[in-house]
């Protein structure tokens, strides 16, 4: 039976990839190291391997720039995933909810809709 590894990096938060994490899947990616960049994702956040490839492809393919600023403190899910929504960054909204819920894509994925 498979068991998932704990993280060992930093704990999945409202941008859920660090700056120093998002800057090494860019040099993993020019390299043509794609399998690194997922599993340096993995590692970092705690994200699962379809959350980590879905950032590693959204980063490749130009959907995800990057992690912003950090979010106000006292900045509520409910406010980040609605920051995240009006950005069109659905990837991320979708991360943050997983996250910090530990709730399954679909769910998140209805939890995203109800909100306005």
């Amino acid at each position: 039976m498979w068991k998932k590894k704990p993280s060992q990096g930093m704990p999945p938060g409202p941008h859920l990839v660090p700056a120093t994490t998002h800057t090494a899947v860019l040099r993993l990616l020019h390299d043509r190291k794609v399998i690194h960049a997922i599993k340096r994702v993995r590692e970092d956040t705690g994200l699962g391997l379809k959350e980590a490839k879905d950032y590693v492809e959204g980063v490749r393919d130009g959907r995800i720039q990057g992690p912003g600023p950090a979010a106000p403190a006292g900045m509520t899910l409910s406010d980040r995933v609605r920051a995240f929504k009006a950005a069109e960054d659905f990837e991320s909204a979708i991360a943050a909810v997983r996250a910090e819920t530990g709730m399954t894509r679909s769910e998140a994925m209805r939890f995203i809709d109800a909100l306005e």
